[in-house]
């Protein structure tokens, strides 16, 4: 057809397909010079090498505890960079097998994948496809993100040249630590940490498939949001390993066959929950710090830079004190709310048709708070409760377990009743049995209403060794150690009676305990007061330890009143300056303070961590420590930018002898009074000092040994709220402190407290603080300052008269 076309046209068909090759010789060369000198185009405008070698991702911010323990991370992206020879043998297997089984030997293209990326291209279906891990490095870190031929052609001319650069090792490294793997996770070691709270090291068969599996399509594949999806391309991930022989057909049946591994909770991220103490400390390198409270900084802070240079803030904390200190704290929470009615279950969830997994799923769609899951009733009983908890375990409680809920058991009166579909608390407790042993049991517990704080420090330079700021920091990140402003109650004593040692009332003095109407001249306030101790009864005469001791108001008014006409500066007008101006010494601003005499109360306001300062020079021999969180600063590099961020020298803030006293005083409130809840620990290093407020709306407990400063409060949010009948600081927040200070100080040995020069011992009668003499039978070791000692001591030349009107 064609030759009789070509005849009648006169045109020879030699001719004509001679023509037609050299018109595609020509466009074929014109192609290739255009594509040449395209790609020579493109290729000048990559980045430089340099540039490549150079590179820093953007390193988060990181918090370490003393022991280097990561305890908090802060920035968009979450990295953690590791060198090559740091990442398992398996986990780089596995990806290899998955993503790039050639890379070893290919130069950074295969040319298989690619022809038919382009052809899914020309096909129009813009499908990826054909991507090295060369590849892959090249596009991550340098190309725009689109599906064009153009730029398909860029990301292979990189990998090329990435190639002749770098060792298969480096391109390796690279990957491992910049590919994204969902939930914010850059790199293997940064999504080991993310989906299953471990480091590589620790990783198992099955999580390392999963993670393999996860450069492709992150999202698609997340394993808590796509399940189903994340399982497939585990399996997928495994039947790689199984053929490249990294597993045997045994274990890939195994794991293929079981379910994902669980992923960790939100707050075993990290070791050691710390979530408060960290918070503080990003608000420091970020903003700054001003020591002084005067308007200008210390320190101006990093600002958005310190999200970004992978800066590494080695702090103070102390994580096994850290750990003690969060577990303290929800157990003495979760007591005092075992000490008021069951509020009932949290939610009913409608069980009937449910299979077990169902019930599961919808059981793991609550939230775990505090470390306490919920778990849900599946049959109850006026004797016992089935539960299933999120783990999938069930659970028979009976006997202790049930307590709480007692009430609230079928045949009971308490509403609502506990019921199937019931949502509810539970934890692991102990209790001893009568021969002794300790026994492990499930118990039904309510999440705690009231909140509390703990915070511990070293008092001979202020370094803070733990900070719990709250129940759960997901429930509320409020931190009450730092920002909580409550009344100290009878804890702000000590530092009332410190003031009145350096005024010369030794704790021989005897204080009157009793009943009293003040007028309103009397009180320095607008109203007439008539107070009242805590447990409503009157010792009358007392030592002014013994009133320590036991907390006595009465008796502490007197000793203030007495203050006062010793600082008479305004004679007739009653002023507390002395004692307002002592109150700073031990880092209290008086402006929270009432200059009235129901300061003996604690009306005032303070925070744990400013009465764990207050309490500091009493431990330390009168010094008064700046507390700190952190002791240095590093860039990725390892080079210090700055040590000691809100840290400055301490102050002597009391007599040495002040500080000795106080402390013997304080020894007696353990020993003998409010605080004997803290004999337990079995030292006799420990001093300290109980506050209860008005309607115990705070319950308190300061103390120290072993060389630790530490204090608990709790309380509710809500300042209207008491914490209830008779929870006063010994209940309440003593146990706090005892559980915290039995762990922080195992194997620490005891705090001597020398005595200083100028402090003399005498003894006296316990009866009425008066030097003792022969033949007498109830008497004391007491201690005096030496220019304050009782008249009868003197020698007959001393003004003994004079002396004598101080005691």
């Amino acid at each position: 057809a064609l030759q009789f076309i070509f005849r009648r046209l006169g045109i020879r068909m030699r001719k004509f397909f001679s023509l037609l090759f050299w018109l595609s010789f020509f466009a074929a060369a014109n192609l290739a010079l255009a594509g040449l000198t395209a790609a020579a185009t493109l290729y000048d405008r990559l980045p430089t090498l340099r540039e490549i070698a150079d590179y820093r991702p953007r390193l988060p911010l990181q918090i370490r505890a003393g022991d280097e323990t990561l305890i908090g991370e802060f920035g968009e992206e979450k990295r953690v960079f590791t060198p090559y020879n740091q990442f398992p043998p398996d986990l780089l297997n596995a990806v290899l097998a998955t993503e790039d089984a050639k890379f070893f030997r290919h130069p950074g293209l295969d040319l298989v994948g690619f022809f038919r990326a382009v052809l899914g291209y020309l096909e129009g279906r813009n499908r990826g496809g054909g991507s090295t891990i060369t590849m892959q490095v090249a596009g991550n870190f340098y190309l725009n993100r689109d599906r064009s031929l153009l730029y398909k052609a860029a990301q292979i001319l990189l990998a090329l040249k990435i190639e002749r650069q770098f060792s298969k090792e480096e391109i390796l490294e690279l990957y491992m630590n910049q590919i994204y793997l969902g939930a914010g996770a850059f790199g293997f070691a940064a999504a080991a940490r993310v989906y299953y709270g471990k480091t590589l090291a620790e990783l198992n068969t099955a999580e390392i498939a999963l993670l393999a599996g996860l450069p492709q399509a992150p999202s698609r594949y997340h394993p808590g949001q796509s399940p189903e999806l994340a399982k497939a391309r585990q399996k997928h991930v495994l039947r790689r390993m199984l053929e490249t022989r990294l597993i045997s057909e045994k274990e890939h049946q195994r794991l293929a066959a079981a379910e994902l591994p669980p992923l960790a909770a939100r707050a075993k991220r990290f070791p050691v929950d710390a979530e408060f103490f960290a918070e503080e400390v990003r608000k420091i390198i970020y903003e700054g710090v001003d020591r002084d409270g005067d308007g200008i900084r210390d320190f101006n802070g990093f600002g958005e830079d310190a999200y970004q240079r992978g800066f590494r803030v080695h702090t103070t904390l102390d994580s096994r004190m850290q750990a003690a200190a969060v577990n303290a704290l929800r157990k003495g929470l979760l007591a005092h709310e075992s000490r008021r009615p069951y509020p009932g279950p949290e939610k009913f969830l409608d069980l009937k048709d449910l299979t077990r997994e169902e019930i599961l799923a919808e059981l793991r769609k609550e939230k775990t708070v505090g470390d306490i899951p919920p778990a849900a009733v599946l049959d109850v009983n006026k004797r016992a409760a089935l539960v299933l908890a999120p783990d999938g375990e069930t659970h028979e409680i009976r006997g202790d377990g049930l307590s709480l809920v007692r009430k609230h058991l079928p045949g009971g009166n308490g509403a609502p009743a506990l019921a199937r579909g019931a949502v509810v608390r539970i934890v692991e407790a102990e209790a001893e049995t009568e021969s002794g042993e300790v026994k492990k049991f499930i118990r039904i517990v309510s999440l705690p209403k009231a909140e509390a704080a703990l915070v511990a420090l070293s008092p001979d330079d202020g370094a803070i060794l733990a900070m719990a700021g709250g129940f759960d920091f997901a429930r509320g990140k409020f931190n009450h150690a730092t920002q909580a402003r409550r009344q100290p109650g009878s804890a702000i004593k000590p530092f009332i009676y410190s003031a009145a040692l350096e005024r010369g009332f030794m704790p021989s003095r005897i204080l009157i305990d009793a009943p009293k109407h003040y007028s309103k001249e009397e009180t320095g306030s607008d109203e007439h007061w008539e107070p009242r101790n805590y447990d409503r009864k009157d010792d009358g005469p007392i030592r002014m330890r013994v009133a320590l001791n036991k907390s006595k108001n009465f008796a502490t008014f007197d000793l203030m009143w007495a203050i006062r006409n010793r600082d008479r500066r305004d004679p007739g007008k009653f002023n507390f300056d002395y004692v307002m101006e002592f109150l700073e010494r031990f880092g209290l601003n008086r402006r929270d303070h009432p200059p009235y005499l129901s300061l003996a109360l604690g009306p005032g306001a303070a925070t744990p961590l400013e009465m764990a300062r207050g309490f500091a020079p009493f431990a330390n021999g009168g010094y008064l420590p700046r507390p700190y969180f952190i002791r240095r600063v590093e860039d990725y590099d390892g080079n210090v930018l700055t040590r000691e961020l809100d840290y400055a020298r301490r102050f002597q803030a009391i007599d040495p002898r002040n500080a000795f006293i106080m402390t013997s005083m304080l020894r007696s409130v353990v020993r003998e009074g409010t605080g004997r809840g803290a004999l337990s620990l079995g030292r006799d290093d420990l001093a300290g000092k109980t506050g209860t407020t008005n309607d115990t709306r705070d319950a308190w407990f300061a103390g120290y040994g072993g060389g630790i400063v530490a204090v608990a409060w709790i309380g509710y949010d809500d300042h209207s709220i008491p914490l209830g009948d008779r929870e006063t600081g010994g209940r309440a927040a003593l146990p706090i402190w005892r559980e915290f200070m039995a762990a922080a100080l195992k194997d620490r040995p005891e705090a001597e407290y020398p005595q200083p020069e100028g402090v003399v011992a005498m003894e006296i009668r316990k009866s009425d603080g008066k030097p003792a003499r022969e033949g007498d039978q109830d008497v004391m070791a007491e201690y005096f300052y030496e220019e304050y000692l009782p008249a009868a001591a003197w020698d007959d030349g001393d003004d003994a008269a004079a002396r004598e009107e101080l005691f």
